[in-house]
């Protein structure tokens, strides 16, 4: 309970405050009168292409990093867990990284390389966001996940990666 109480809230604070810095970096970029069209179109560009393109890295990852030699990390997600927490936890970490990184550049500074750096961070983290509230809410329910959990299509995705995950685990068993 005490988890699904934390994630609402920092689900929350993140959409308000998510939504808050885009709004005051291009709110700042304005104040001499100036619309910089080109670096507000680069930045959303790029927001989606990172985000698509972190499913290509996550599907890259997934099969030649997480599963092969990062499996001893990986694991724990195969596996009952102990508690709010698993190993496997460390990629969403790292994933985070370069996110906070292109994204402060790109808040604190002004110009077009910083507005596609922070769209590329911006990207990252709305791809971060979906995996987490789909993949470890829906799925995996670590959490609640509130009105998404009654969308037919996201319950046959939820479906479709069990039998997948009970596949696989299967397979490991066999090993």
């Amino acid at each position: 309970m005490y988890l699904s109480c934390c994630c609402n809230y920092v689900k929350r604070w993140y959409h308000f405050n998510g939504c808050r810095g885009c709004f005051y970096r291009f709110l700042s970029q304005m104040e001499g009168g100036e619309f910089h069209a080109l670096e507000m179109l680069g930045t959303f560009a790029l927001s989606i292409g990172a985000a698509v393109g972190m499913e290509f890295w996550a599907r890259w990852a997934h099969k030649a990093l997480w599963h092969a030699s990062l499996w001893h990390m990986r694991e724990s997600h195969h596996r009952a867990r102990e508690g709010p927490f698993e190993l496997n936890d460390v990629f969403a970490i790292i994933n985070a990284v370069p996110a906070i990184a292109l994204l402060s550049y790109g808040f604190f500074d002004n110009g077009l390389i910083p507005g596609l750096c922070f769209g590329a961070g911006l990207g990252i983290t709305v791809f971060g966001m979906a995996c987490m509230f789909v993949h470890d809410g829906l799925v995996h329910r670590r959490f609640l996940v509130g009105p998404i959990a009654g969308v037919a299509v996201l319950q046959r995705v939820a479906a479709a990666h069990q039998v997948q995950i009970s596949i696989f685990t299967f397979i490991i068993i066999k090993r």
